[in-house]
């Protein structure tokens, strides 16, 4: 009986090691209908957004494949509005991709992998599913992608193209607080590949709408009505040095909030107490700054340097809402106009007029290129500064804004 005792422990603990594994773990031999190559992805703010297991702090992004661009290409031809392009990745020293095949658990006997561009991204080592590459440089280059599964093969062309991120933070006065001189203000947050400054032609427009909530008792009652108008700033080209960690005042827009918070008024009326009796004064109501828009486009010598924005000001003003269509307020409020105490009434209340938050300070990125319009200004630039024998590696910051001044004199010149 004793020497069944060992065989049965053993027996049992097999038992339970099946029944611990889940079969969608383990690889089957079945056919791959489909694979892709990519990357786990940063998803924190997906992930805290929604209290949803689905949601992790990582996610994985996978890359086009030509196949999947072509497609797009020859959809679109035919009329649908689909926009398939070449991946990117963000350059960093090493990065490790991953495969992914349909179904999820199709066992790979292997996986090959070459780049086209080794100066760019070189293949380092392959281990399973796991890709791990190292890169060297921006540019483009095409991973081609073999896998071997214990069915049948399949391959695909990957293009990718390698970049680096120029971040630029945007701020400005904070007219909000009741100043008068308002400027507005770019710095880069973060440079690549170890630059202090980068040459870019920078293309700005600005807006300051002014804002003015008033009453007209005897057209419209006890109804509030609005009011907007606008200030604009033409567009304005310059290439210029964009630093890191140095403010570069873009526009000087003190001459607009001075003229809208101090000139700018609508002649209306309200409902005044006097004595027992209310009575109906005319009276002029005063514009406010509700918010400045910068539209902007930046662009350098280097296609494969990506800007990205963000503004320190995420305050915003609370502002009536308007029928798009129709341009009138949306809802009724039923006010007496005064500043006095008033009892609280329910129904009076329920017919407040609906109102919305607006941002004061808001940047329109306004890039309507497609990426070879895009990427013919930058080679554009990069001619300039060669026949000038410049370089943003090698030059001080002097040197740059002196040659660049040449270069911005010369552009007046010739529109002259």
């Amino acid at each position: 009986m004793r020497r069944f005792f060992i065989p049965s422990v053993l027996a049992g603990c097999f038992a339970l090691f099946l029944t611990s594994c889940d079969p969608a773990d383990l690889e089957q031999p079945v056919q791959i209908r489909a694979f892709s190559i990519g990357y786990d992805a940063e998803n924190e703010d997906m992930s805290s957004r929604f209290e949803d297991s689905r949601f992790s702090d990582r996610m994985f992004s996978a890359f086009n494949s030509q196949a999947d661009i072509d497609a797009a290409q020859k959809q679109k031809e035919e009329g649908f509005d689909i926009n398939v392009e070449t991946s990117r990745f963000n350059y960093e020293s090493e990065a490790t991709f991953k495969i992914k095949t349909i179904p999820e658990n199709a066992m790979v006997k292997g996986v090959q992998v070459t780049s086209s561009n080794k100066d760019v991204l070189e293949i380092v080592k392959i281990s399973g599913k796991e890709v791990t590459v190292a890169l060297h440089d921006v540019g483009e280059t095409v991973l081609s992608v073999h896998v071997q599964g214990a069915v049948n093969d399949m391959s695909n062309e990957y293009p990718l193209r390698i970049v680096t991120p120029v971040r630029i933070n945007f701020s400005m006065t904070p007219y909000w607080f009741g100043r008068i001189n308002t400027r507005l203000r770019m710095r880069a947050k973060s440079l690549p590949m170890g630059l202090k400054s980068i040459t870019s032609v920078i293309q700005d427009s600005v807006t300051v709408i002014g804002y003015c909530e008033y009453y007209d008792v005897y057209n419209h009652g006890r109804t509030p009505q609005v009011k907007r108008d606008t200030i604009t700033f033409g567009k304005h080209e310059h290439t210029g040095l964009i630093k890191k960690n140095k403010n570069r005042t873009l526009r000087n827009i003190t001459s607009a909030i001075r003229d809208i918070r101090g000139d700018w008024s609508v002649k209306g009326s309200r409902i005044v107490q006097n004595g027992n009796q209310l009575d109906t004064v005319s009276h002029h109501y005063g514009y406010v700054v509700e918010q400045v828009i910068l539209d902007f486009n930046v662009f350098g010598a280097n296609p494969y340097y990506e800007y990205y924005f963000s503004t320190k000001c995420d305050r915003t003003t609370d502002v009536i809402v308007v029928d798009e269509k129709t341009g009138e307020p949306t809802g009724e409020i039923a006010d007496s106009g005064t500043d006095d105490e008033e009892d609280f009434d329910e129904e009076q209340d329920e017919q407040e007029i609906k109102r919305e938050d607006s941002a004061f300070f808001t940047i329109r990125f306004n890039d309507f290129l497609s990426q070879s319009q895009r990427d013919s200004l930058c080679l554009d630039l990069k001619s300039k500064l060669d026949a000038i024998d410049y370089d943003d590696s090698k030059l001080t910051d002097e040197e740059k804004e002196r040659r660049l001044k040449d270069i911005e004199d010369k552009k007046k010149d010739d529109e002259k």
